[in-house]
């Protein structure tokens, strides 16, 4: 497949990682622009009170966001070939959005053949590298599994085990 090719038309850019290549798509929605009423630049999570207020699990752990310093909340969400879990269910769209310099960031992961599934999860791995935070929905119980057990069966590190989730 021409990722080049593919790339152009979804507006992606191929990236390498020493697996090979993934195609990557980033769009960008700047604070100002409205989803519904609210304007994103709102939607920001900087108080990690409020959360921990929800979910106690990460208070009991220590988690805090500092409203001063830099972070880095990541909103996960996976397109898959299936949704029974298991070595058999692939994510074919790793879909990422985070808030940056008062935009919202949404970059996504294509899987464009299963003989590209380690760069894809490499890419991933390395995105999640400096992440703070990870908010899903039911994303503990699918989302986050289905790629721990993707990085397990190609024998990967999975960079998602040490960060606070949390789940809506």
């Amino acid at each position: 497949m021409d990722l080049a090719r593919v790339g152009a038309v979804l507006g992606g850019t191929p990236v390498r990682t020493p697996f090979g290549d993934c195609l990557v798509v980033d769009r960008r929605y700047e604070g100002s622009r409205l989803h519904g009423s609210v304007r994103i630049e709102d939607c920001e999570v900087k108080d990690g009170e409020g959360l921990a207020l929800l979910d106690p699990a990460l208070s009991s752990r220590g988690f805090c966001l500092d409203p001063e310093g830099p972070q880095k909340t990541v909103f996960l969400d996976l397109e898959t070939t299936g949704l029974s879990g298991g070595a058999g269910t692939v994510a074919f769209l790793v879909g990422c959005g985070y808030f940056d310099l008062g935009a919202f960031q949404v970059r996504q992961f294509l899987l464009t053949s299963h003989a590209s599934e380690r760069a894809q999860l490499a890419a991933v791995a390395e995105f999640f590298g400096d992440c703070d935070l990870i908010v899903t929905y039911n994303g503990k119980t699918f989302d986050v599994p289905v790629m721990e057990t993707r990085w397990a069966f190609h024998r990967m590190e999975m960079p998602l085990a040490g960060i606070p989730h949390f789940d809506m």
